[in-house]
């Protein structure tokens, strides 16, 4: 990353700006701190603390190197192809390494500023960024930003999914989807289809559990469910999950209406 470091600078003094060889070194440079920003992300190795990378023995911490390629993706630095596209997914990687540290507030301005940029420019999916700002929102308490969020997400995402009245899951089987089961029982998905809607739900019965409308909670969870059946393949491994929120939702349902009785 260093050598590339000194290429970009290098090739910004050698040729006038917006040349060819300033704009592949910009984009390999970008690529390259993107690269290592997962790298680190996916040891484990998050914030603040210094990680080594053994092949190029670069020492530096993850954020720190995102930075930079923050700072090669501005609209005031060297224009390249995908610019914009990386600048989104440097938002992305640094919510999670702050998501991971538990950091959920920055990891929220990160996901909202990612957002801003594929909302101006149509890039990336919004509808799986809303879901993930959710999350956050929902991790500092803040369940009725969290529900409008997730509202917005299903609102965009359910259009065009009735449109194509898809029946079949044969549709689904090949395409991967990713699942993460964090503390307060929220999924999250990384397929823009049908899969993304049950996350939404499934996401919108918990939140509306933390807001103590169980009625509403138990509406989505039974529709999550219902998707769920309907459309992913026998043994998948979000149905166990989707069934402990159902089962709990209604558990909690029944404990109310008994008080309500008494």
């Amino acid at each position: 990353m260093d050598l590339l470091a000194t290429a970009l600078s290098a090739s910004k003094s050698a040729f006038p700006e917006g040349h060819e060889a300033v704009s592949t070194c910009c984009k390999l440079f970008v690529h390259c701190c993107v690269s290592l920003g997962i790298s680190c992300f996916s040891s484990g190795v998050y914030l603040f603390a210094v990680f080594v990378h053994s092949c190029a023995g670069l020492t530096d911490d993850a954020l720190t190197v995102l930075k930079r390629a923050v700072a090669n993706t501005t609209a005031a630095a060297t224009p390249f192809p995908l610019r914009l596209m990386y600048r989104s997914m440097v938002f992305q990687l640094m919510a999670d390494i702050f998501h991971n540290c538990n950091k959920h507030s920055a990891a929220l301005r990160y996901l909202q500023k990612a957002l801003r940029l594929e909302k101006k420019h149509r890039l990336g999916d919004q509808n799986i960024t809303l879901l993930r700002i959710a999350a956050s929102l929902s991790a500092i308490g803040k369940h009725i930003e969290a529900i409008d969020s997730i509202r917005k997400s299903l609102a965009s995402a359910i259009q065009p999914i009735e449109a194509q009245s898809i029946t079949k899951k044969t549709q689904h089987k090949k395409k991967q989807v990713s699942f993460e089961g964090h503390t307060d029982g929220v999924m999250s998905a990384t397929v823009v289809d049908v899969h993304l809607i049950i996350a939404a739900f499934h996401n919108l019965s918990v939140e509306y559990v933390h807001r103590e409308k169980y009625a509403r909670a138990l509406q989505a969870i039974e529709r999550a469910v219902e998707l769920a059946v309907e459309h992913m393949a026998e043994g998948h491994p979000w149905m166990k999950v989707l069934e402990r929120t159902l089962r709990e939702v209604m558990e909690v349902c029944c404990i109310v209406l008994y008080c309500i009785v008494q």
